[in-house]
């Protein structure tokens, strides 16, 4: 029963471009400092931090307006 809840849940949002990405962000992190890849990690998190501090491209679910792709731009723009 559990399970097919999620998967309805999921469902609801699917295809919406509102999902917040930063624990999976988050988790890259953890995996790059896991494979040695410390540098990369720290960049990583201080996009993360920096967009954060910044608040203009954050997620419905942290009181902004930026779709999932904005955020992720915006991420990928400070990493590079």
């Amino acid at each position: 029963r559990r399970q097919r809840q999620m998967c309805i849940r999921d469902s609801d949002i699917a295809g919406q471009n509102i999902i917040n990405p930063t624990a999976t962000i988050l988790s890259a992190c953890m995996m790059l400092e896991y494979l040695s890849f410390e540098e990369a990690a720290i960049k990583l998190k201080s996009s993360l931090s920096q967009i954060y501090a910044e608040g203009n491209l954050l997620t419905k679910d942290q009181g902004g307006s930026a779709t999932t792709t904005q955020f992720c731009d915006a991420i990928k723009g400070l990493v590079e």
